[in-house]
């Protein structure tokens, strides 16, 4: 998500209008409009007061949207489009798992970061979409499998250690 689309996204969320969300920030309505465009950046004087609206996630993805300025537009472009490829493939995965959804946070987590790490080594165009969405769905398997693996045998060692401790 880019800079801009983060600063709209919490305005219209916080029923702010330009002029509002501007005076609270201390800049002019021009300058706000031209941040939610991508037209600026945001200095670290901004960002400190972007930090008393915006949560800590929220700030954070602002800082890595605001370092994509720097990159070449070409590098740029690809990287959002790898990024729009992810996310389809997770909603598709999503959809046909509906194990994803009963995940806690650590889970969910864990899963994200086994998918993401994953998912790299395939990303390329050499790879049609059909032999993606495959590797995807083994690895989801595989995933889920070991997770139930560790439920297993963390469950009976902690049956092991309540026996003990009688």
């Amino acid at each position: 998500m880019k800079a801009g689309e983060i600063l709209i996204k919490y305005r219209k969320n916080q029923g702010m209008t330009v002029a509002k969300f501007a005076e609270l920030l201390g800049v002019s309505q021009v300058f706000l409009t031209h941040l939610e465009h991508d037209k600026r950046k945001i200095s670290e004087n901004l960002f400190e007061r972007l930090a008393e609206f915006l949560s800590d996630e929220e700030i954070k993805d602002l800082r890595e949207a605001e370092k994509l300025k720097d990159i070449p537009k070409d590098i740029a472009e690809k990287l959002e489009k790898l990024e729009v490829e992810n996310k389809n493939l997770k909603e598709k995965i999503l959809n046909i798992d509906p194990r994803i959804g009963e995940l806690d946070k650590r889970g969910l987590n864990q899963y994200e970061k086994a998918m993401n790490e994953a998912s790299m080594f395939f990303n390329d165009e050499g790879i049609d979409e059909e032999d993606k969405q495959k590797l995807l769905l083994a690895l989801n398997e595989v995933f889920f499998r070991s997770k139930e693996i560790n439920k297993k045998k963390y469950a009976h060692k902690n049956k092991k250690n309540s026996v003990k401790d009688k």
